[in-house]
């Protein structure tokens, strides 16, 4: 399943929509593989906000490869990608990124050798929000990577981390 360029929470104007009470903009749970939430190309990413829990929740052991990719996610009650870390979860327990440094022009971390290290930014003050895609790098064979980005002083960074299997 491919989902990619729409508003999942809010409406085309990006304000929230009047009554909604939606827990999750994804959740993906049981034996679910291979989806992809968003991408690379121009207009595939996806709006996701204004969920009650998360913007998307990945709960199953048997639930890999699901690509998550550039998508804004703002405004949700907990995390924007809950992913019950660690061994036996989702995703084969794919390790979060560590963001070392975040200057206004790098941001810099480790993560498993030969992921993608997707960065986002976000000036509502609020750390779980990921509301702009800043760019990618890949991590070495040692597990650094960095991003030459522009920020402003008050900009948060998230960084997520998609290994060759999709996780």
């Amino acid at each position: 399943n491919v989902t990619k360029g729409n508003y999942i929470g809010p409406g085309s104007g990006l304000a929230s929509i009047a009554s909604s009470n939606q827990d999750y903009g994804f959740f993906i749970a049981l034996s679910a593989a291979s989806n992809t939430i968003g991408g690379a190309a121009a207009g595939a990413e996806n709006q996701i906000a204004f969920n009650m829990v998360y913007g998307i929740d990945l709960t199953s052991l048997a639930a890999t490869g699901n690509l998550i990719s550039r998508n804004p996610i703002y405004s949700n009650i907990g995390k924007p990608v809950n992913l019950n870390y660690g061994a036996n979860q989702a995703n084969n327990g794919k390790t979060k990124p560590t963001i070392i440094t975040a200057t206004a022009s790098t941001v810099s971390g480790t993560s498993d050798a030969s992921n993608i290290i997707e960065v986002f930014k976000n000036t509502t003050g609020n750390c779980n929000d990921a509301t702009t895609f800043v760019g990618s790098a890949t991590a070495d064979i040692g597990g650094l990577w960095a991003l030459g980005v522009a920020l402003a002083p008050c900009d948060y960074v998230l960084a997520t981390a998609t290994d060759a299997s999709n996780n």
